[in-house]
Formats: structure tokens, C-alpha cells, sequence
């Protein structure tokens, strides 16, 4: 297990409970805990239309009968991998964050399913998340990290070029879509 090293007393202080934060590799058993991370999150940016909504609840279906169904195969076996976050409080461990690295070649990876629980949102996890992902990506020779979110998701949009990703470009989901992906990626040598 993998403690988390750059939290502050200030920041788990601003909590109001106690946090004993770490970083591990994913396991099946995670999986329930896991998808409920990933369903919360993406349920977060259900557009109010009914035809946006039902992009949003066909996305997220898609997902989980593709790459969330099979997170050894997708992740693990492409060269990348998948972590939870984890917080150990009164002897019990939840899981409160998400993020993987599918392994593409020529040393690129792209970042997926970063989410953090809403009630551990707005305390720099994501970050955290992304940083430890970053290192462990550079340590097993990867070069490049390159994502997409949607234009919806602001936060995400905000947090990929603080932490020194560019944009690279913008595309619509598909032809008949009116969802717009943003392009991000970062250098890491």
C-alpha cells in the first residue's frame, strides 16, 4: 500500500474527519465500489434534455459492458493500469477515487476514468490522482499522457491545463452527436 505523501495536516484538517489516504492497484473486489465511483461522476454532467440525457445514460452503459466489464483486460494487460483511492477511517477502508492508464504504443498512454466521490470533491484528490498516475507512467517508460473529456465536464476542462496538459484539439462525439470532445495531452520526459 501506498500512503499518500502530499496531503497536509491543513487539507485533511479541511475535511472535518480524519483521512488516512492511499494509493493501490485495482481488484475485482473493487468493482461494485468502483462503478458506482464512475456512474456517480459521469451522472454529475447529465445534460437536462431527455436526448442528452439519453447520450449520457447510453455512454455510461457502453462503458460498463466494455472496458468497466473488463478492467484486467483494458487496463492491466495493455501495458497500463488502474487504481482506487482509498480512505481508511474507523477501521474501514472506502474507496473514494478512480483512475486508469490504458497503454497505447509508442509509449503513449491515455488517461481514463478519473472520479472522485462528490463528498472528497473540491480538495485536490484529482490532482493527486493524476500526479500519482503521471509518476508511475514515467517509471514504466511512458512518454506521453493523452486524454478527452467532454466540453460539459468544466471542472475537467479546467484541471487537465493547470497540471500542464495542452489542448491538442476538439471534436464532436460522433456525426449525428451534439457532444464536443476536448483533446488533452502532456509530455513527460
Amino acid at each position: 500500500m501506498l500512503v499518500v505523501p502530499s496531503i497536509s495536516a491543513e487539507e485533511a484538517a479541511s475535511f472535518g474527519v480524519p483521512l488516512a489516504l492511499s494509493f493501490r492497484s485495482y481488484r475485482p473486489e473493487d468493482h461494485a465500489a468502483v462503478v458506482d465511483i464512475f456512474v456517480a461522476g459521469m451522472s454529475m454532467y447529465c445534460p437536462e434534455d431527455e436526448e442528452g440525457a439519453a447520450g449520457n445514460r447510453a455512454y455510461i452503459q457502453w462503458s460498463l459492458r466494455t472496458d468497466m466489464a473488463d478492467i484486467q483486460g483494458t487496463y492491466f494487460d495493455s501495458g497500463g493500469h488502474f487504481w482506487v483511492l482509498t480512505n481508511l477511517s474507523e477501521g474501514r477502508e472506502e474507496i473514494i477515487g478512480t483512475i486508469a492508464l490504458h497503454g497505447k504504443q509508442d509509449g503513449r498512454g491515455e488517461l481514463r476514468r478519473l472520479s472522485v466521490k462528490r463528498e472528497y470533491r473540491r480538495h485536490k484528490l484529482a490532482s493527486k490522482l493524476v500526479a500519482h498516475l503521471e509518476d508511475w507512467a514515467r517509471n514504466h517508460g511512458f512518454t506521453t499522457v493523452e486524454l478527452n473529456t467532454g466540453v460539459v465536464m468544466g471542472p475537467a476542462c479546467k484541471l487537465y491545463p493547470a497540471l500542464g496538459y495542452t489542448e491538442t484539439g476538439r471534436r464532436m462525439a460522433s456525426d449525428d452527436s451534439d457532444y464536443e470532445l476536448v483533446f488533452f495531452e502532456k509530455a513527460l520526459v
